[in-house]
């Protein structure tokens, strides 16, 4: 009678079933991949399959541990969608202070060049990336960064790859070499104050500038090039 007791007892936790699926050999497997990764922390981890699509539960502290689940899920054999309902805890987090967080952190990946751009907004929590990078490692290095701070709720990573075409780079190159031969001043340091972004010979200019006549001149400089289609002077005036 004990052994049937424990027989039965032991199918209906491997074949239990909820609302949203059972939490069968497929859901073991996943959950096993998920703990496994000894980042993620997630309290009352609950995991269900339902014909191939994964159910996920729970709450994390970190946005991070939630994005991460979701992401080893749908990569293990099996597995058609994952429904990732884990929830992130709230917390008392200014948005500023993520933003000033992010962008320290972001910093630390930037290389020195005077072609990539990456632009910061949260709000409630919610993370925008945004700009345009020649470094391609840019684009999910940010991503990285942001999932693992305090207080981020969620990241839109709409961060996009400048063009690598040979007559883009030439333009880049060309106007980097006017530009820190007439005002070195602006390309002294690790970071520049001036980013130049070129995308099918259309040239946008970014960043801070000492004064209104600097921004002029050097927004004409740029439009005497050759091979520049047109300019999109964004330079401030400090």
């Amino acid at each position: 009678m004990t052994l049937l007791f424990v027989l039965i007892c032991s199918s209906l936790l491997f074949g239990q079933e909820t609302a949203k699926g059972k939490y069968d050999e497929l859901a073991q497997k996943v959950e096993k991949k998920i703990r496994e990764n000894e980042k993620i922390q997630i309290e009352g981890l609950k995991v269900t399959n339902d014909g191939g699509a994964i159910y996920l539960e729970g709450i994390a502290d970190l946005y991070g541990s939630r994005y991460l689940a979701g992401e080893i899920a749908a990569k293990v054999e099996g597995v058609t969608k994952v429904e990732n309902e884990i929830a992130v805890r709230s917390v008392e987090v200014n948005d500023l202070n993520i933003e000033s967080q992010l962008f320290d952190k972001i910093q630390k990946h930037l290389r020195g060049n005077a072609f990539d751009l990456v632009s910061v907004r949260v709000s409630h929590g919610f993370v925008t990336l945004s700009g345009n990078v020649r470094d391609s490692t840019l684009k999910d290095d940010a991503f990285k960064e942001a999932i693992w701070i305090r207080g981020v709720r969620g990241v839109d990573n709409k961060i996009v790859l400048a063009s690598i075409s040979a007559g883009d780079e030439r333009l880049r190159q060309a106007i980097f070499r006017r530009l820190n031969a007439e005002y070195a001043q602006y390309f002294v340091g690790r970071l520049p104050s001036i980013v130049i972004l070129v995308e099918g010979g259309k040239v946008t200019l970014v960043g801070n500038v000492r004064s209104a006549v600097d921004q002029q001149k050097i927004g004409n400089t740029v439009r005497s090039l050759p091979g520049v289609l047109s300019v999109d002077n964004q330079l401030v005036a400090d």
